[in-house]
């Protein structure tokens, strides 16, 4: 293991450099790959923006915007304990 790269990668991620060392080397690989998933979540971001971007400039009539967004007019805001559950779906899927 290469203890002085694994401490770049976890500057580079943003983390506190004092916090490193303290770390255990699961903690270290948890922290680092949930930093790896954030930048490839921003990468795709990015490339869905500029995706919309390019399609939406080529149509001749550009649809309502919360069309776009694809947000429903008159849907109820859902309740804490529906948002729990649907994140306890997610996370049962990604394992």
């Amino acid at each position: 293991m290469n203890w002085l790269k694994l401490f770049s990668l976890w500057c580079e991620a943003g983390f506190d450099p004092a916090q490193f060392w303290v770390q255990t080397p699961r903690l270290l690989k948890a922290a680092l790959d949930g930093y790896s998933q954030r930048i490839r979540w921003e990468h795709r971001e990015r490339m869905n923006a500029a995706w919309h971007g390019a399609v939406i400039g080529r149509i001749s009539k550009v649809p309502p915007l919360d069309r776009l967004l694809g947000e429903r007019s008159g849907q109820e805001a859902q309740t804490p304990e529906q948002m729990i559950a649907a994140m306890q779906i997610l996370a049962a899927t990604k394992r």
